[in-house]
């Protein structure tokens, strides 16, 4: 080992003699070890050009941010008396870089000696009042987490030659007695392990052959002894499209991982001679994706649209739902409402303006209906040169505009119809609905008809609507209403105090409404004649429909009126459905 000499008492370390570089692999070591669980990370950085203040840095693998830095310092000889002077300002010089550029919650002064009082009193006062817990590391706890990980330990103490020999002399033994082999496999953990002062090798031996894996030991193992893994990939003519998705997926990662054709890509392994080569298997298939990293907190994305003149004129807000990463940029999948989904993919910013791309996936299917119109009024606004203001928790991120390489959106007539008149509908009687996946021509003039009459306007019903009348009395009206009924018909009209429309399982009050028809017939004559001649009339229930040309017209209570005072008239203008001379189901269709 490089620089001073350190004695090596029987499985111990004498920290007061350790060198500077071996003081700092051992405690880098032991700190990785001790602080990496489910839910933290450690990792030793390289001081090279600046650390921020970290020599190991603790981190919360949720949120991303720092927790705890331990510092390291080469200080046998601690930094009192003759060293206070040059000493000293190191240490207040490193705490202050991690306070300026981390804000831990913990800071920890490591020596490879105990802390003097008056030491300990130093590293104490740095915090100065600010939120962080300051402390000084020794000798006790550095042999206490020895204790813990006795491997490394080990690994610094071990005579490597003697144990190698004693493996290869075992060996050479027939396997007898009932642990043997569990002890023979461990014995060639232990040679394989010692291979490396920076690896720990696993292996597995099945009858489909063998494979090794490999394990630091250290944190600066890829500095001094790197194993590369290499995965390249090839694509044919036929892979353009794959070829695409997977340049996505390098440049701003990807929430779904691309499958990527047998064939296509290939791992191949280098590192020190006694690394094994990778037994790639040819028919073994390979996915390409990037870690996503889901905030715990809610994290808010606001789309600000605005007009030439920088006038907000649509605002939608959606929740963070997963953070990746590429080469090139970063991106974030954002949900807005519960049927839009929105992937933005950004350079990371320099000088010009930023760069990236946005992707939208809407699925409309059994969505209730505010959800339907808030996610293609955003589709809508989204439209190509549209410029947005971008904010994440009210913060503003960027300034973007949406380039003319996209075909504008464009909303089916018929669903934006659909969606519009439901919403008239549920405003008007409080309930809600989702939309349906199919209409037929019945419910959809319906459910025109519902939403102009819920507006005030005098409209048409479907031709096919039927309603029960009942004949009170057995007189001569009731006599030619039924003769007229049952024959060639005569006009109509009839007042409903509330006036239903039954859509989805639910009825909905449409409020006071007068249906009326030039001409109605009934729908069950041969009934009513049998009723007429046996003069059975009072109470019979005559089913009228109104038959063509004639159809049925519908009035609210509170109708809208011109300024002559008539009640204003208002059609469907339904393109896909055919007025005045419309019959449903089966019949005459334009």
């Amino acid at each position: 080992m490089a620089g001073r000499p350190y004695r090596v008492n029987e499985y111990r370390i004498d920290w007061g003699r350790i060198s500077e570089e071996d003081f700092n692999r051992v405690v880098e070591a032991l700190l990785v070890r001790e602080f990496t669980d489910e839910n933290h990370v450690a990792r030793a950085i390289d001081g090279k050009g600046g650390d921020g203040g970290i020599d190991v840095g603790v981190w919360d693998r949720g949120s991303g941010g720092i927790e705890r830095i331990f510092q390291l310092k080469y200080f046998p000889e601690g930094f009192t008396g003759e060293f206070r002077k040059s000493r000293l300002p190191q240490v207040q010089e490193s705490f202050a870089s991690a306070w300026r550029n981390h804000w831990p919650s913990e800071w920890t002064l490591v020596m490879p000696k105990n802390p003097h009082k008056n030491e300990l009193n130093e590293v104490l006062k740095l915090a100065g009042g600010k939120p962080v817990s300051t402390d000084c590391w020794g000798v006790a706890q550095l042999d206490g987490l020895l204790a813990k990980h006795r491997d490394i330990e080990a690994a610094v103490l071990r005579n490597e030659l003697v144990e190698l020999l004693k493996q290869i002399r075992e060996e050479s033994a027939a396997l007898v007695g009932p642990s043997d082999l569990s002890e023979r496999a461990q014995g060639l953990q232990s040679v394989a392990e010692d291979r490396s002062l920076y690896w720990s090798t696993d292996f597995i031996v099945t009858s489909d052959g063998y494979e090794e894996s490999y394990r630091p030991k250290h944190p600066d193992a890829m500095k001094h002894e790197p194993i590369k893994t290499h995965f390249t990939m090839s694509f044919g003519a036929e892979d353009g499209a794959i070829a695409q998705m997977v340049q996505k997926v390098l440049d701003y990662g990807a929430f779904e991982a691309v499958d990527l054709p047998h064939g296509v890509g290939k791992v191949s392994r280098t590192g020190p001679e006694w690394i094994a080569p990778y037994t790639n298997n040819d028919q073994e298939k390979f996915s390409l994706g990037t870690p996503i990293n889901v905030p715990l907190d809610s994290e808010i994305v606001t789309l600000d649209v605005r007009d030439e003149w920088q006038f907000s004129k649509g605002r939608f807000e959606g929740k963070i739902l997963g953070r990746t990463s590429g080469l090139r940029g970063n991106s974030i999948q954002v949900g807005f409402g519960s049927c839009l989904t929105a992937v933005i993919s950004l350079d990371r910013l320099g000088d010009g303006k930023p760069q990236g791309q946005m992707q939208f996936d809407l699925d409309l299917d059994g969505k209730l209906i505010d959800a339907a119109v808030y996610g293609i009024d955003m589709m809508e606004a989204l439209q190509p040169q549209a410029k947005l203001e971008f904010y994440i928790n009210g913060q503003k991120i960027a300034l973007l505009q949406i380039n003319n390489d996209r075909d504008p959106w464009q909303t089916d007539s018929y669903l934006r119809g659909v969606l519009d008149d439901l919403d008239v509908v549920q405003k008007a009687s409080g309930l809600k609905f989702v939309l349906p996946a199919t209409l037929t021509h019945w419910e959809r003039g319906m459910l025109r008809a519902s939403k102009l009459l819920l507006e005030g306007y005098s409209t048409w019903l479907p031709v096919d609507g039927i309603f029960n009348v009942e004949l009170s009395g057995g007189g001569e009206n009731s006599a030619n209403l039924a003769r007229d009924l049952s024959s060639e018909g005569r006009p109509f009209m009839a007042i409903f105090p509330r006036f239903p429309f039954e859509f989805q399982n639910s009825r909905v009050d449409l409020g006071s409404v007068r249906v009326a028809s030039d001409r109605v017939i009934a729908s069950n004559s041969d009934d009513l004649q049998i009723a007429l001649a046996e003069e059975h009339l009072e109470g019979f229930n005559v089913r009228v429909k109104s038959i063509a040309p004639a159809r049925w017209r519908a009035q609210p209570e509170n109708v809208k009126r011109d300024a002559q005072g008539n009640p204003i008239f208002v059609s469907w203008n339904l393109p896909e459905l055919d007025e005045p001379a419309l019959t449903i189901d089966g019949h005459q269709e334009r």
